[in-house]
């Protein structure tokens, strides 16, 4: 049995336990964008605004169908049910986009995804939207605008023009003013690398409309828009599940910034 055998067995399995009896143990304390999600959810069964009684929530009116049954449960409960989603969301999401099992271990151990369970945030869903039919995926992904526009330049390209309806309904609540498009000036905790990181996202955006290559067109977007937090650098390491060495290499990176990040007092 060679080593990396021996990693796929072994050290992989119980490195991912490791991690989820870890993140386990501290999602009681730490869930700040849950808390947020979940005063969302609160305020629809309440009748109320979700966008003044929740200010932190920036997604589109439908995201509300799915929080606002989340929020009939209590806040402690319906927690425990968000992170168990989100496990079970990425590893249908990894497995729909046809990685190795090797691969879909190695990403579940990065730093973005701890960092997207234990917020409570809900990278997850962008990546179960990604994989499911257009007809449905673009109402999920457009969930988070800022880092879908690649894809969505990809199912036009692909002329996928029922992509085309979720983009138009944003925009006519735009228009209504019922949804306000966020600030980026007001999210310090953002985690972009605008500008500089432009022209390695134009590179990646460009490659995967050629090769229609979806993997490359989730990648490109976190380099070309100028807020994206903590939780969606995932999406950046998914072309490198093609080698093993590159993936290795990207974890090894992913755990540096992502430690370098969370020491940064505003993030």
């Amino acid at each position: 049995m060679n080593v990396m055998e021996i990693t796929r067995k072994y050290i992989m399995p119980v490195g991912l336990a490791v991690l989820i009896a870890f993140v386990m143990s501290r999602v009681p304390k730490i869930g700040i964008d849950f808390n947020m999600l979940y005063s969302a959810g609160r305020a629809v069964l309440n009748l109320e605004n979700p966008y003044v009684i929740s200010p932190g929530f920036y997604a589109p009116p439908w995201m509300l169908l799915v929080l606002a049954p989340i929020a009939l449960l209590e806040l402690q409960t319906a927690r425990w049910v968000w992170f168990a989603l989100g496990i079970i969301c990425y590893i249908i999401a990894f497995k729909r986009l046809q990685l190795s099992n090797l691969s879909v271990m190695v990403l579940l151990l990065n730093p973005f995804v701890y960092f997207d369970l234990m917020l409570g945030n809900y990278q997850w869903l962008i990546f179960l939207g990604a994989t499911l039919p257009v007809e449905f995926g673009s109402w999920i992904v457009i969930l988070k605008p800022q880092v879908s526009f690649v894809l969505f330049g990809l199912w036009l390209k692909q002329r996928r023009w029922v992509s085309l309806i979720p983009i138009a309904a944003i925009a006519t609540l735009f228009a209504l003013q019922v949804y306000v498009l966020p600030n980026p000036g007001g999210m310090f905790w953002s985690t972009d690398v605008w500008p500089y990181g432009i022209p390695v996202g134009i590179a990646l955006a460009w490659f995967a409309v050629k090769r229609d290559d979806m993997l490359l067109a989730l990648a490109a977007a976190p380099f070309l828009t100028p807020y994206v937090g903590v939780t969606t650098w995932t999406m950046a390491l998914l072309p490198l599940t093609r080698n093993k060495l590159a993936l290795a290499a990207g974890m090894l990176v992913s755990w540096v910034v992502g430690m370098y990040w969370v020491s940064l007092p505003n993030i």
